[in-house]
């Protein structure tokens, strides 16, 4: 082998490194909103196999802009069983997925959910039932008695 061809094979083995990789396209559902055909919480992403499911999370932040306090829980069904739950140490070939190649990915669909935290306390508070409470306690007070 020449000189020529050697330093050649070393300078594509970036492009023949990327050609290793595997890739899943995954169609993400909001499992909340997962009767609605057309939610800004579905889309799609294409995804190497070596991404971790915590980096999943990330993902979904960035292309829904939801700000999630924890990671989302991502689901292989929409059961929410725990045992469909994706850990988030592992990666999607470890999760049993195999993805194809640049050109032609495997299609997945998972689903995924978020706890959301409410501290505003305009929108904790009830103010139906504080008035509905009110109003009652206000007409029993002008009631005739007999």
């Amino acid at each position: 082998m020449s000189a020529a061809v050697r330093l050649w094979l070393r300078s594509m083995a970036p492009f023949v490194f990327w050609l290793s990789f595997r890739f899943l396209q995954i169609h993400f559902r909001l499992l909340s909103f997962d009767n609605f055909s057309q939610h800004v919480g579905h889309f799609w992403a294409v995804i190497p196999t070596h991404t971790t499911v915590f980096h999943l999370s990330k993902v979904i932040s960035d292309r829904t802009s939801i700000i999630m306090p924890q990671e989302a829980v991502i689901f292989t069904d929409k059961s929410r069983d725990p045992k469909s739950i994706l850990v988030p140490d592992l990666t999607l070939e470890e999760c049993g997925f195999e993805g194809g190649s640049s050109n032609f990915p495997k299609e997945l669909l998972l689903y995924y959910d978020y706890a959301v935290e409410m501290d505003c306390p305009l929108l904790m508070s009830d103010h139906y039932l504080a008035y509905k409470a009110k109003t009652l306690k206000h007409r029993d007070s002008f009631q005739i008695k007999h």
